[in-house]
């Protein structure tokens, strides 16, 4: 569960960072006086909630929250003020819950609670196959990439089988020739910000993550043939015909434990 907190009160953040910090289910925490440096942050890492004081100087937590939003259709807002007056405005922003201030821990779980609840409800069937060729289909539909590095990307994290993978590992992949640099690093990221608008086009931008300095996929999300043959399906085992993602070259590796395993049945 990866979370941030945008508040301009540095007291405000010490509470929130102190609440946050006795559970144990939240991941990351990234917090921010301001609102500019937030949305960047949003623009290379995956929220899955964004607690947002309303009342900022320079851009508001309302008008933030449609940027949050823009960048991301996934992450969830709560909001947090110390005027009830902004209830209506909230409920237009579509946030999942409004805190008043001064709240206490019990506020803070009640509202990761309820924005869980909708996170980890997918609403629409992934299916990804693996063999011998890597596609997505979105409710029995062939999901197209026009990108195809993306595409490659979001193999890479498939391949991972739920595990993560770093930002080195992903250039090693997809830029062998390149060398880990500055350079390499902006390619990475400007490839993932463009595999999740494909996926948050498609409305599956949920089986996406990330924190920091590294992606993975929420692998149960979606069903896979991979996911299948690991688990002995034999009608996969059946139509295994020594191929696996066979465009990437990097997928031998896997490949080759894959026949290994099947090998390991006879």
């Amino acid at each position: 569960m990866n979370i941030i907190y945008v508040d301009d009160e540095v007291a405000a953040v010490e509470k929130f960072e102190y609440i946050i910090h006795t559970l144990d289910h939240v991941t990351t925490l990234k917090t921010f006086t301001e609102a500019a440096p937030a949305q960047e942050y949003a623009e290379q890492h995956t929220i899955d909630i964004a607690f947002l004081d309303i009342e900022m100087p320079g851009i508001r937590g309302l008008e933030l929250a449609k940027i949050l939003r823009k960048i991301n259709s996934n992450t969830k807002i709560v909001f947090l003020t110390a005027y009830d007056t902004f209830a209506l405005d909230a409920f237009d922003a579509e946030a999942v819950s409004y805190i008043l201030k001064p709240y206490n821990k019990e506020c803070i779980c009640q509202a990761i609670e309820k924005a869980e609840q909708i996170i980890y409800t997918p609403t629409k069937q992934v299916f990804i196959r693996t063999l011998p060729f890597f596609d997505v289909y979105v409710n029995h539909k062939l999901l197209y990439f026009n990108s195809e590095k993306a595409k490659e990307l979001l193999a890479v994290l498939v391949d991972a089988a739920g595990g993560s993978v770093t930002t080195e590992q992903i250039i090693g992949h997809l830029w062998a020739d390149r060398p880990y640099d500055a350079g390499a690093q902006a390619l990475c990221r400007v490839t993932y910000k463009r595999l999740r608008e494909i996926l948050n086009i498609a409305g599956i931008g949920f089986i996406l993550a990330s924190g920091t300095a590294q992606r993975f996929v929420h692998s149960e999300f979606y069903e896979s043939d991979y996911k299948r043959l690991l688990t002995g399906d034999e009608e996969v085992i059946a139509i295994y015909d020594g191929r696996y993602m066979a465009h990437y070259y990097w997928a031998e590796e896997t490949n080759a434990r894959i026949q290994s395993y099947i090998n390991s049945l006879k």
